[in-house]
């Protein structure tokens, strides 16, 4: 759900999602973060994306392809 409503553009759904997972303090595992760091990236939050990020307390080759993703999207190339 979440990558469908990144390449959709549908930040609002996307939001539902992560709201829906904290309120319920479901697990955010590593796939769910990078997920969101995706989701936040393909929609143009880049600030959420990274803050999303730098709140993951491991990441892989996935989260740092996504928020490099995020930033190469929208020209943010000096972070």
């Amino acid at each position: 759900m979440l990558s469908a409503s990144g390449h959709a553009g549908l930040l609002h759904l996307g939001k539902c999602i992560h709201g829906h997972v904290c309120r319920n303090r479901l697990s955010l595992d590593l796939f769910v973060r990078n997920g969101l760091i995706d989701l936040y990236g393909k929609c143009g939050n880049y600030g959420k994306a990274r803050t999303v990020f730098n709140n993951t307390t491991e990441t892989n080759l996935m989260s740092w392809n996504s928020l490099i993703n995020c930033y190469g999207l929208h020209r943010q190339t000096e972070e």
